[in-house]
């Protein structure tokens, strides 16, 4: 492979050199999962995405390239001690940034014991979504646990930008065979990452159930529902800190919260992008005015309408030829940092992997649990949610920097959140329940 990177691969590799936005996927296997049998499967997996043997290059305009390259994925394995020893494995993974100009930009943790590990993938952001690492881990799981079923080795692809509708306001790359692929004489070494933390909790069957009945009562989406869950926690919290207890309801006042929301792009593009490994996503930041009298599902019902305007496909890349324009300017990392900095101060960060429809399992394998997307955090007090459905359970990870933000604080804010989020819906779903009870037996007695 080799092409220039496109235009917000090329602006996540500028600030990834400021500040670091490499992320993780971590997963719960049960089953024995041989060393062997997985540097085997990396092996194969790497053949079949082209972006898992990727480095990055400068040409001698300073245009960075990817260029194939010959290093195999790092594994790294660790004796599994412990249920929760794989978070702070994860931790320490967000804690270590990539070098762009070293192949390949992925890594790879086995949390190992003999009937149930973790695996943990971390990849360098200008090559990978969330979305790619859960189609990435099933190839893994299918190659170990189902010997012979490897799938076919998939094209390499350009840029998303040249798949979307306004592909003809996009310009080329550089094509001038003249340029010779130059490394750079030195790497800037990664800015220093903050230190990040990370809590993870999963739903019952049962209460996911609750969630998504609850959620299609209200005619509103479950991410909707999530973001605002937590915005009203958040802003919940912001009160308890900073009200006196005398304060009734009406005194309290208003707190204005931004809450950022990853988009998967893949349906959007032509041809639509299905399983391959890439940057195949952009994001959506909203402030939201959150009032003491709010109530989740109101709050809910203006996220998702603000998302459904977002999900057009004049909207949703309607940035690329300004942001083109402004990658052109050379702008430098310091620049690129600021405007992050600026457009992206958000409070909350969901990433919603939705209902993942890949097997539960794999030979003698069994996926049992998906934790992420985990991404490093760029600002100070930002609190970065990712949400996966495997099956019929619901997994969460809330990442926090620690030095601004307590684990009480965290905790607090994660069984406020739930009770919001399951306490409520419980409460109506319960009240349906009652109510559809009465009718059959008003029915019983009718028939009677």
């Amino acid at each position: 492979m080799l092409r220039q990177l496109g235009i917000e691969e090329r602006i996540f590799w500028l600030h990834d050199q400021a500040i670091p936005l490499h992320f993780t996927m971590a997963a719960k296997v049960i089953g024995e999962l041989q060393v062997d049998s997985l540097q085997q499967a990396l092996a194969w997996v790497q053949q079949r995405h082209p972006l898992l043997g990727v480095r990055i290059v400068l040409d001698s305009l300073g245009n960075p390239w990817f260029t194939e390259d010959s290093a195999t994925i790092p594994l790294r394995v660790v004796q599994r001690q412990s249920e929760q020893q794989w978070q702070q494995e994860v931790e320490q993974e967000l804690a270590h940034p990539f070098n762009w100009n070293q192949a390949p930009l992925i890594r790879i943790v086995l949390v190992h014991a003999a009937d149930c590990s973790e695996l943990i993938i971390t990849c360098h952001h200008a090559i990978a979504d969330g979305m790619s690492v859960v189609y990435l881990l099933r190839d893994i799981l299918q190659a170990v646990g189902i010997p012979g079923s490897q799938q076919q080795i998939l094209p390499e692809r350009p840029a998303y930008e040249y798949l979307t509708p306004i592909a003809h306001k996009i310009k080329p790359p550089t094509k001038d065979s003249q340029l010779e692929l130059v490394n750079p004489s030195q790497t800037i070494p990664p800015a220093k990452s903050l230190h990040f933390r990370l809590l993870t909790w999963s739903l019952s069957p049962e209460e996911t159930a609750t969630v998504i009945l609850r959620c299609r009562q209200a005619q509103t989406s479950v991410h909707a529902a999530i973001c605002a869950a937590f915005l009203l926690a958040i802003a919940q919290s912001h009160h308890s800190q900073n009200d006196t207890e005398a304060q009734s309801l009406e005194q309290k006042q208003p707190v204005t919260l931004n809450c950022l929301t990853a988009i998967n792009i893949r349906q959007f593009l032509t041809p639509p992008i299905q399983e391959d490994f890439g940057y195949y996503f952009t994001s959506n930041i909203s402030a939201h005015t959150i009032t003491p009298n709010l109530s989740l599902w109101d709050l809910a019902h203006v996220i998702k309408a603000q998302l459904n305007q977002k999900m057009s496909p004049d909207q949703i890349f309607a940035h690329l030829p300004e942001a083109q324009a402004f990658i052109t300017s050379n702008p430098s990392i310091d620049t690129i940092k600021d405007i992050f900095q600026e457009l992206y101060r958000y409070d909350v960060l969901v990433s919603n992997l939705g209902k993942l429809h890949i097997p539960t399992q794999y030979g003698h394998l069994q996926l049992a649990a998906i934790y992420g997307p985990s991404g490093a955090i760029h600002v100070a007090k930002g609190r970065f949610i990712g949400v996966a459905t495997l099956g019929d359970q619901m997994f969460f990870n809330l990442l926090y920097p620690d030095s601004n933000i307590s684990l009480t604080e965290i905790e607090h804010l994660q069984k406020k959140t739930m009770q919001l989020l399951l306490g409520e819906s419980m409460e109506q779903v319960q009240l349906l329940s009652d109510t559809l009870i009465s009718e059959d037996k008003r029915s019983l007695s009718k028939v009677k």
